[in-house]
């Protein structure tokens, strides 16, 4: 790949239904979008463990992964994402059936630093994340 993957990523404090903010109990979550028509590769996909995806201190990192504008994802990105040692959970929302099937494709992996699962609501994968987020 001859250029960085732009993609965005932020730290987020999960909401209740009712709008409140719970900081969850045992670290973070880090939710990550890409840009329209993005290919995730293997590269990229290492890329966000360098930027993104490692904690600043021990504490585990959970990561909603939003899969609506990815194009396509390669075995080698999904070999690199699912053995990232600081996620502790992954939940990939998405909303159309493309997003389902590059989702399926993703956790046919192992994931091997905590459980992955998609999601087709984000209220209910936060709710997930936050529940998963100390599972090792």
């Amino acid at each position: 790949m001859s250029e960085s993957l732009a993609f965005s990523a932020t730290v987020l404090a999960p909401q209740e239904q009712d709008g409140s903010k719970v900081a969850p109990p045992h670290g973070e979550i880090v939710r990550i979008g890409f840009p329209v028509n993005t290919h995730l590769d293997g590269e990229s996909a290492a890329g966000l463990i360098e930027q993104e995806i490692r904690p600043a201190d021990a504490r585990p990192v959970a990561v909603l992964l939003q899969l609506s504008n990815l194009s396509s994802v390669s075995r080698a990105a999904r070999t690199v994402l699912s053995a990232i040692p600081s996620v502790a959970a992954w939940a990939l929302l998405g909303q159309s059936p493309v997003d389902r099937v590059l989702a399926h494709f993703i956790l046919g992996a192992e994931f091997t630093s905590g459980p992955a699962r998609y999601f087709g609501s984000e209220i209910d994968a936060l709710r997930w994340l936050k529940e998963n987020i100390h599972v090792r």
